[in-house]
This record gives structure tokens, C-alpha cells and sequence, in this order.
């Protein structure tokens, strides 16, 4: 694919190895699948594991390793975060998503 504006059902529906009509099924559009993609992606940010030790500059220690794009499926998902964004500046409806998890925490 292309970056994000090359993202189409279609492309996806042939990385998976199904037809455009299989994935319409449970995908109606574009914007939908996205959502979903990265509902997934908040989710495995807010499961995965945290270090804790408490304040301060200890704390921002434990952090980074958890929030920096250190292994190759947190880089995968920074990208997708990061073209996302740019999506959803033309995209209401990901646009108020964007909205309601920056105000539920900070997930990336």
C-alpha cells in the first residue's frame, strides 16, 4: 500500500487473501475499518504491560520504554497513529474519536 491515502478496501481485502465483498461484510466503509484498526491498536497500548517505580524522573524512565517505537510492532503502530491523525482531519467521525481518547488519557 501507499501510506494511509492508499488504503482501500480493496488493498486490504488482497493482503488478507479475501474478497472486497467479505470484508465489506463486516466493514461497510473505509472510515469504519479504520476505527475498528485503531480501537485495536488503543487497546493493545492500554493492556500492555507498564512499569511503575514512582515519581519523577524515575517514572519518565519507566515510561519511555513503554511509549517509544522500540521493537517493530510499536513502530508499526506509531505509524499507523501518526498517518491516522492526518486522516482525521478531514474525517470527522475520526476526528471525534481522536478527541474522546486524548480526553480519556494518554494512549499514544
Amino acid at each position: 500500500m501507499r501510506g494511509f491515502a492508499g488504503l482501500t478496501l480493496r488493498a486490504v481485502a488482497a493482503e488478507l487473501g479475501a474478497t472486497t465483498g467479505l470484508l465489506t461484510h463486516y466493514f461497510s466503509t473505509k472510515q469504519a475499518l479504520v476505527e475498528h484498526g485503531l480501537d485495536l491498536l488503543e487497546q493493545r497500548v492500554l493492556l500492555g504491560p507498564r512499569r511503575h517505580s514512582g515519581q519523577g524522573p524515575a517514572a519518565l524512565g519507566d515510561a519511555l520504554p513503554d511509549i517509544l517505537p522500540l521493537n517493530p510492532e510499536a513502530v508499526d503502530g506509531n505509524r499507523i497513529r501518526v498517518c491516522s491523525r492526518d486522516a482525521a482531519l478531514s474525517a470527522p467521525g475520526l476526528s471525534a474519536d481522536y478527541a474522546r481518547k486524548y480526553a480519556q488519557g494518554p494512549t499514544g
